[in-house]
């Protein structure tokens, strides 16, 4: 899904949606606390640990699992 995700519509386009949010946080599944990423920083991958990503108010959320998916709540 990751990668039919950045053919179809890319991390690019998501990156220009979020421009506006200032910071994004991020927690991977085996890691003990969170991050403040950078917007550039940002790519909603699987990398071997599940990750969340989200903004401050939590108004919207993107998990990344791993059975190769990519979810949206917004």
């Amino acid at each position: 899904m990751y990668s039919e995700f950045e053919k179809n519509f890319g991390f690019d386009n998501l990156r220009d949606l979020l421009k506006n949010e200032g910071e994004i946080y991020e927690i991977r599944e085996n890691r003990s606390k969170g991050f403040v990423i950078k917007l550039f920083e940002f790519e909603a991958d699987y990398d071997g640990t599940e990750g969340y990503w989200f903004n401050k108010s939590f108004e919207w959320a993107i998990y990344s699992s791993h059975e190769d998916s990519i979810t949206f709540w917004w």
